[in-house]
């Protein structure tokens, strides 16, 4: 299979040009041929196009100008699981008194160099254990705020604080989740 290159303006997402050669130009990522066949062959302008990049799958796509994005409800309202691997970290830190919005290395290295969409809400909801009908926080925060470094919440009450059986819910835009408790002792669980 042959790969080309697709270069765009990262600022506006437009299509500059389609090529198999190396360009100097610091904006692109590769396609299959198979995959971009009918612009190179003229089928479909690329006027009509841009490039988005997915942060849920980690790649660049060529969508419709005019495509809205699409929604599942599962990616509304998505419960936050405890795993070891993860995109995005959701910390009670009870010992700074504090909720942390933390992002792995290799995600903060990945939006530090592609992403463009940096004021996209991420928004997050501790409930009581598995029902996220019963709110008891909710705070929210852009992508650009978590590029960088750490988000931080502090804790707004002390029953916040005493908080033991919650579930952490959010919009989901990220492929993967984990949530940690630090107690005051400084051990995570």
């Amino acid at each position: 299979m042959i790969k080309y290159k697709v270069y765009f303006d990262k600022s506006t997402g437009s299509v500059l040009g389609m090529t198999n050669r190396s360009l100097d130009f610091p904006n692109y990522f590769e396609a299959f041929y198979e995959d971009i066949q009918k612009f190179i062959e003229g089928n479909i302008s690329l006027l009509d196009y841009k490039v988005k990049y997915n942060i849920s799958t980690s790649n660049y796509e060529i969508v419709e100008r005019s495509q809205k994005d699409e929604i599942s409800v599962n990616d509304l309202i998505h419960k936050i699981n405890n795993n070891q691997a993860y995109q995005i970290k959701v910390v009670k830190d009870n010992k700074n008194r504090c909720w942390k919005i933390q992002t792995s290395n290799d995600t903060r290295k990945k939006l530090q160099e592609v992403y463009t969409d940096f004021n996209e809400n991420m928004h997050f909801s501790i409930t009581k254990k598995n029902n996220p009908n019963i709110l008891y926080r909710y705070f929210q925060c852009t992508v650009r705020d978590i590029t960088d470094n750490d988000y931080l919440v502090e804790f707004n009450s002390q029953e916040e604080e005493n908080l033991t059986n919650f579930s952490v819910y959010t919009n989901r835009k990220f492929e993967k989740y984990s949530y940690e408790v630090i107690d005051v002792n400084n051990q995570g669980n």
